[in-house]
């Protein structure tokens, strides 16, 4: 099986990177974790529930994002674009914002 770039999952939306995660569970950290993912778009995509923790999303374009539900504990969202998103039910204890 062909190893995928998780950012580029990650852009495909919530089912696609759910269904990656689950298929990567030799790891509890997040496979972004500390990577650096500058301003990717992400712009109105659908991330309900999607499991995000420790990522790094700095200077991301976020724009009408749907993240409700999402966990996003200890995440790095300094200087993201949430205009319009929805962070309803999102897990944000400790993410840097």
């Amino acid at each position: 099986m062909q190893q995928q770039n998780p950012i580029i999952v990650l852009t495909q939306g919530v089912s696609a990177w759910n269904h990656w995660r689950q298929e990567q569970q030799k790891s509890s950290a997040s496979p972004l974790a500390g990577q650096d993912i500058f301003r990717i778009n992400l712009r109105e995509k659908l991330l309900i529930r999607a499991q995000l923790p420790d990522i790094n999303l700095s200077y991301v374009d976020g724009c009408m994002i749907n993240l409700a539900g999402a966990n996003l504990q200890r995440a790095n969202l300094r200087e993201v674009i949430f205009y319009t998103a929805n962070l309803c039910q999102a897990r944000l204890s400790y993410a840097n914002l």
